[in-house]
């Protein structure tokens, strides 16, 4: 009874301290110790009784503080969630776990272990020196497997790859994972896919082990990344990544030192003990493992194909992996939230981490480059993207991302990001969007939107604090239809920075000449369309309409030179899109785009074709040529709408089957004074230094606001 009343009197006192504290103060860890305490004391029943009451008085300090984001939608996600993690603490404390750890460690004084009597390699002269963070998740991920893996029926390979995920761990599509497999790090664990782990495959992940698809572990084959010094007197730990390539077999029992790389195709034999590199197409055997043959494929009975998974399969299984990863996250976010506040960490995110590119991949460039900040960009498994110096990439929503998203100064995003994504006080959130509308957006085309993201991009827009915006036409529109009423900033569009600089569309022209092949005095003609369906045979469809050898002997009799066409598809698209596809598709008569930023494209490409993208207006502020393929303007009208009529834009719209004579009849110095009327009208405030003004913004906001709400209201350089 007096642990019962102690406990909700600190319950109380707790919330009372939060109410007067206005939120400017974290007291999740305050509110956890009664639960931790009384759970001990009196068992999970009190832990959870405990959980309830301080979740409704957390929940109500909440309420009458004011807190900006305690009301609607958000309060009851927010409740939901630290009920949740309330409910995990009271079961986990509640557990007897620490009665059987002390039995088994009751030993006689005569049974432990004895000192060598030189000193060399004694347990009293090792030192553990991995951080706590990986003994915590250890300890967690021990009780997980013990608990939820090891005891799975063996044809539940779905749900193992599911729990490895959950720890961090990254797996491909149709792996088979034997629930006796043992795992020591799951979030030092990559699995390509089709792969297989067979019963008893030990991967001893201490540092990270890599295998490619298609590759097969049998029976008792252990990967060890990790080893000891013994030349070392404290015998201290070592280790090195362990590689394995694709369409490899890993025999029963083998044994992969640290530092091993094996190739593709190769075959490791039984019981084999793998001292060093093994070459790809290579069969290895014996102690330690020497190659006794090469492995030849019979390949008349290999079927290689190209195309990409069905539409349909590929969304289900990236919907399923959202599901999981957004409940992960909502189970860490309170957690993380203890922690404080690292007032120089910048989190930029670019379309949900498909791709590092837009305004965050300018923005991140400039920071990186001033040495002054730790710039973190998130992206999803299987994305490649480019290596920038001083910026750390993680992978999107890993338990990484989501500390450092929890912990950032600023927040920067192009796109919307999840409701349960959290943004604390302290922290400044920059909504940067993603170009000038021409179709309608947002509250203007709610009838088009998915009922999720209406109310997730609801949610978000009360999280944000300033508005980036490029013209007076998109400030108007972030007002109308952005659901927001707080400060928009016309800094210009970090993006279109690159389009000014004459040195930079030099560099960026040599690079991709250089990359595809191209003659040095070669000119590009840049078709660039929109997303409109993830249908792929209908985009595949819209470029098989276009004759790409008209165009390119228009362009040569037009302007002259040699040219060149290039396709690049919405990002949308590119991956579920193949190369060989796309080169099917325009009959061979085009390059297909697919490396690279946008930006760099339209730095070097001499004529852009577009449809409704808002890279048009983009391209605008160069005074090179841009025409706009709307064979479907009505439809396209009558299901999205526009802003702007097709007629009020300075671009020349071309019919279906007329592009070449469109080109033939460009008039240079009619399309010039068209664009600088258009972008006058529109109240275009680009001039090549949005990047710096945003980056200033940045650096003025973390330094003097931290906490409060003051923002400038004009941002100069």
């Amino acid at each position: 009874m007096i642990a019962w009343l102690c406990a909700i009197a600190t319950v109380l006192a707790i919330g009372y301290l939060d109410l007067v504290s206005g939120y400017e103060t974290s007291f999740v860890l305050f509110y956890l110790l009664p639960i931790i305490l009384i759970a001990l004391a009196r068992g999970k029943g009190a832990g959870v009784t405990m959980a309830l009451l301080s979740t409704a008085v957390w929940s109500a300090a909440d309420w009458y503080a004011g807190h900006p984001y305690s009301h609607y939608a958000y309060f009851f996600w927010n409740s939901l969630i630290r009920l949740c993690s309330f409910l995990i603490v009271a079961f986990l404390a509640g557990r007897p776990l620490t009665h059987n750890i002390s039995a088994k460690l009751q030993t006689p004084a005569a049974a432990s272990t004895p000192r060598c009597e030189s000193g060399l390699h004694g347990l009293d002269r090792y030192q553990n020196r991995l951080p706590w963070r990986n003994k915590a998740g250890r300890f967690l991920w021990t009780i997980a497997w013990a608990l939820m893996f090891r005891f799975t029926p063996p044809g539940l390979h779905a749900w193992r790859a599911m729990l490895l995920r959950c720890f961090g761990a990254r797996i491909g599509r149709r792996c088979s994972i034997a629930p006796s497999c043992r795992i020591w790090a799951p979030w030092n664990l990559q699995i390509g896919d089709d792969c297989k782990l067979d019963a008893q495959v030990d991967c001893y992940s201490v540092d990270q082990i890599t295998i490619g698809d298609r590759s097969i572990l049998s029976q008792g084959a252990y990967l060890c990344s990790a080893s000891h010094d013994f030349r070392d007197p404290a015998f201290s730990l070592t280790h090195a990544p362990i590689q394995i390539g694709s369409d490899v077999w890993i025999a029963a029992r083998a044994f992969i030192r640290p530092g091993i790389e094996v190739g593709s195709g190769a075959v490791v034999g039984a019981c084999a003990v793998v001292t060093k590199n093994v070459e790809p197409w290579s069969v290895v055997a014996g102690s330690p493992a020497r190659m006794i043959n090469r492995r030849r494929i019979q390949q008349a009975n290999l079927t290689i194909t190209d195309s990409p998974r069905p539409d349909q399969a590929q969304a289900l299984r990236a919907s399923k992996l959202l599901a999981l990863r957004m409940l992960r996250g909502i189970a860490l976010i309170p957690i993380l939230q203890m922690f404080p506040i690292k007032r120089n960490r910048i989190v930029l995110s670019s379309n949900d981490g498909k791709l590092l590119g837009c305004n965050p991949r300018a923005i991140a460039i400039e920071l990186a480059n001033t040495k002054k900040y730790e710039v973190i960009v998130p992206f999803r498994f299987g994305v490649t993207h480019e290596q920038i110096p001083g910026v750390t990439f993680v992978e999107w929503m890993s338990p990484r991302h989501l500390y450092y998203h929890c912990t950032a100064g600023a927040l920067v995003n192009n796109d919307r990001s999840y409701f349960f994504l959290p943004k604390r006080k302290p922290q400044f959130y920059i909504q940067t969007w993603h170009g000038t509308a021409l179709k309608k957006i947002e509250n203007d085309a709610k009838h088009k939107l998915h009922p999720f993201y209406y109310l997730n991009a609801r949610c978000e827009s009360r999280k944000i604090d300033v508005i980036i915006s490029g013209c007076r036409h998109m400030t108007n529109l972030f007002r109308s239809s952005f659901w927001y009423a707080g400060k928009i900033l016309e800094t210009g569009t970090p993006r279109v920075d690159c389009l000014f600089d004459a040195e930079f569309r030099k560099t960026m022209r040599h690079a991709i000449w250089q990359e595809s092949g191209l003659d040095a005095d070669s000119r590009l003609f840049l078709f660039a369309p929109t997303f409109r369906t993830s249908n792929t045979r209908y985009n595949l469809e819209q470029l098989k309409r276009i004759d790409f050898d008209r165009i390119r002997q228009a362009c040569r009799s037009k302007f002259g030179g040699n040219w060149v066409v290039a396709v690049r598809l919405h990002p949308n698209l590119m991956s579920s899109v193949s190369t060989r596809e796309i080169q099917d598709a325009t009959g061979h008569n085009a390059l297909v785009a697919s490396k690279g930023d946008m930006q760099d494209w339209l730095c070097a490409a001499d004529v852009l074709m577009t449809d409704y993208s808002s890279i048009m207006f983009d391209f605008a502020v160069t005074g090179r040529p841009c025409l706009l393929y709307v064979f479907d303007a009505k439809v396209y009208q009558e299901s999205r709408g526009m802003y702007l009529a097709l007629n009020e834009l300075p671009f020349l719209c071309v019919p279906e089957e007329d592009i070449a004579g469109t080109i033939c009849s460009f008039s240079p110095e009619k399309y010039r004074e068209n664009v600088t009327n258009f972008l006058h009208k529109i109240g275009n405030v680009e001039d090549g230094a949005a990047t710096k003004r945003v980056v200033k913004l940045i650096e003025y906001t973390i330094q003097s606001r931290h906490g409060g709400d003051i923002l400038p209201t004009k941002v100069s350089i």
